[in-house]
């Protein structure tokens, strides 16, 4: 895949499983099911989330940015699988005919399409659930390998173009939640999550709080393009990147952009995602 994602079908099709897919793949999916059960699992260790370094750089000179001020009163959090933010909030959507339940499925289908392959991706077909297929996910790579540099690599710059490729379908197929993005109007979205400081901010609510306290009136500036070579650009919130948040904010700048009756015509809806994802 190149370095800007473009939508391909047979993403799709490997990542939820094709009702034509064939039998010698069936057969072996279900052969490496028995074994996956079979293994022995490894002792749960308590690990300790070493945060990357995050270097901050700065603005290309006459590239298009967004100012917002730093508040308690202009942030909104998100966290976990019950908030409509967040990409393990079930909310089916539609790409190239497969259904995906949610926007963290789609993400960890491409993630191993990209990076292991159209038969890794395709043990993703039987999780019925986001975390599961996280969890499945994180064990295909280990399996088959993959090294920590080369994921990394991945999410900050392919990943974040599918972030903000499925996100945007997210919200244009559904239609309520796309409203209450809206009403967000121009707050701050963050991700809180301790254990993430390249999409999420890298803190709890509680300690995000704080830091919207000691930094009040403060103003930040990031990139109004969100791509792999501009990620580096943008600013460090709480003590992380908030990638998650910021795919939302993109998102949701293009939509203000477009009076709602025009937003189920489908030309409209595809003008809407090449500006997201371009």
């Amino acid at each position: 895949m190149t370095e800007d994602f473009t939508m391909d079908e047979d993403i799709a099709t490997f990542a939820l499983g094709d009702k034509n897919t064939s039998g010698d793949l069936v057969d072996a999916l279900e052969k490496q099911t028995l074994n996956d059960k079979d293994s022995k699992k490894p002792k749960t260790q308590t690990k300790t989330f070493k945060k990357r370094p995050i270097t901050v750089a700065p603005l290309k000179a006459n590239a298009p940015f967004v100012s917002t001020t730093i508040s308690p009163a202009n942030i909104v959090a998100f966290k976990g699988k019950e908030d409509y933010l967040s990409t393990f909030y079930k909310s089916e959507i539609e790409i190239g005919g497969i259904y995906y339940p949610s926007v963290e499925q789609y993400y960890q289908a491409t993630k191993i399409y990209s990076l292991c392959g159209p038969h890794a991706a395709s043990r993703l077909q039987t999780c019925r659930f986001p975390h599961e297929a996280k969890s499945r996910a994180k064990e295909i790579l280990r399996r088959g390998n993959v090294s920590f540099r080369n994921v990394e690599a991945w999410k900050a710059s392919q990943g974040v173009s599918v972030l903000l490729y499925a996100n945007a379908l997210k919200f244009l197929q559904n239609p309520k939640l796309m409203d209450k993005l809206r009403e967000t109007g121009d707050k701050l979205l963050v991700q809180v999550y301790e254990g993430d400081n390249l999409y999420a901010c890298g803190m709890n609510a509680e300690d995000l709080t704080k830091w919207a306290k000691e930094n009040e009136g403060k103003t930040l500036n990031y990139p109004y393009h969100l791509k792999a070579d501009t990620i580096t650009m943008f600013p460090v919130i709480g003590e992380g990147r908030n990638l998650s948040g910021m795919v939302l904010m993109k998102v949701r700048s293009v939509l203000k952009d477009y009076p709602k009756e025009q937003l189920k015509d489908k030309a409209t809806q595809a003008a809407i995602l090449a500006k997201i994802i371009n």
